[in-house]
């Protein structure tokens, strides 16, 4: 539950917070000057995006594309999915949710859906997309949920690349800020200008409820997390 939320205002008092976190977002008139970085980022770093530009242009043929909800979002959606997969096994991290078809169904039916409101962008080389985001447009923000980069092209900058596109595809829908919602990693940290607080809560009905979700997820989840964790390093 965020805390610009419509919910925040009237949930009751009394639940139990099991995880606190931040969902970063970036302010798209300061990120965004046309197809490139703003100015809220330095100089090299702008100058760094066309020289990863040239650089990837010289692989393949480049295209930067971007699609709204339709046959070729669906198709683009069911790439992405299939590219997170491999990159997340790559990096030894498991994600029930990303690995359950489920996921994989419900950005596939939303991107062919007009009404849901979901952009589809992608960084193509002789036509086979290396890196897609898939981000949902409301009112005037939009938000990231799935970007998904190709493992081979990681140390190319692939990833950074797309996020300055995507922005800047976002910015040209009509979305003023860009939410790249909840856990404020790093990566994002670098792209935002403020976060919004998040949490998840609990709502117990009896005194035993109450102690089975503070034992639950304040013991029993973060020890299954980490076994998970060590079981992929391992």
């Amino acid at each position: 539950m965020r805390a610009d939320s419509a919910l925040a205002a009237v949930l009751p008092a009394g639940g139990v917070v099991t995880e606190m976190s931040q969902a970063p977002f970036a302010c798209l008139s300061s990120r965004v000057d046309g197809g490139a970085p703003g100015p809220a980022y330095p100089a090299k770093e702008r100058s760094n995006f066309r020289r990863r530009q040239r650089r990837l242009a010289e692989t393949g043929a480049l295209a930067m594309t971007s699609h709204r909800a339709g046959e070729q979002a669906s198709l683009l959606a069911a790439r992405a999915i299939e590219i997170k997969r491999r990159a997340l096994k790559a990096a030894g991290i498991v994600s029930p949710a990303v690995r359950s078809c489920g996921f994989e169904t419900f950005f596939r039916l939303a991107a062919a859906d007009p009404r849901s409101g979901l952009l589809a962008t992608a960084i193509e080389i002789d036509g086979q997309p290396v890196a897609i985001d898939l981000s949902f447009l409301c009112k005037s923000t939009a938000f990231g949920h799935v970007l998904a980069t190709e493992p081979a092209m990681v140390q190319k900058g692939v990833g950074n690349l797309l996020v300055h596109h995507v922005f800047a595809t976002a910015r040209a829908a009509g979305a003023r800020t860009f939410d790249l919602l909840p856990p404020a990693d790093a990566y994002k940290m670098h792209h935002a200008d403020a976060t919004t607080p998040v949490q998840s809560a609990v709502y117990p009905f009896t005194a035993r409820g109450r102690l089975f979700a503070r034992a639950f997820h304040g013991t029993a989840i973060p020890l299954a997390r980490r076994a998970m964790r060590a079981l992929a390093k391992g």
